[in-house]
């Protein structure tokens, strides 16, 4: 089945509304992120779905490998999902689980690029700030994902005094 080009995603939100007929459905759907130095992320959300749709969707890269998936909790439930990627050609396939038919109107959108500490969802992540006997250590950075967490390493070894971190 040939995927339906959506283009370049840009700043600009790309929405459509689409629809599945009969279980065995499913729509295939084409787009292209620039390429990044960095990670970036885009949003991929559902809503306005029939009341008889349970949608669910899977994001490949350009090979064909898996990216991410999520299947809305019931029928007529929204879902939004966050993938992080360094750009190229991703793949949309939606379909429905243990559901019948119905309409959805899907958005995409651009959410940039993450800040310049990533990867570092875990610990064993963590980027190094380094040494904090120089002084103070500013970091700039985002939560894009509402569950994300971002690690941090750094040595007090030579820090004299009080330690603080500030986050606002």
């Amino acid at each position: 089945t040939a995927a339906y080009d959506l283009g370049q995603l840009t700043q600009e939100p790309i929405q459509l509304t689409g629809s599945i007929v009969h279980r065995d459905e499913l729509d295939f759907y084409r787009f292209e992120t620039n390429k990044a130095d960095r990670y970036k992320a885009f949003e991929l959300s559902f809503k306005e779905i029939g009341e008889n749709l349970r949608p669910s969707f899977t994001v490949y890269d350009e090979d064909g490998n898996e990216r991410d998936n999520k299947t809305a909790s019931a029928k007529g439930a929204n879902v939004t999902e966050v993938v992080r990627s360094m750009g190229g050609v991703f793949f949309v396939e939606v379909g429905q689980w243990l559901s019948e038919y119905g309409a959805y109107t899907m958005t995409l959108t651009d959410l940039g690029e993450d800040d310049a500490f990533e990867p570092n969802e875990t610990r064993d992540e963590a980027y190094d700030l380094g040494d904090l006997s120089s002084g103070d250590i500013v970091v700039e950075a985002s939560i894009v994902q509402r569950d994300e967490v971002d690690f941090y390493r750094f040595d007090t070894a030579g820090a004299p005094g009080q330690i603080s971190v500030t986050i606002d």
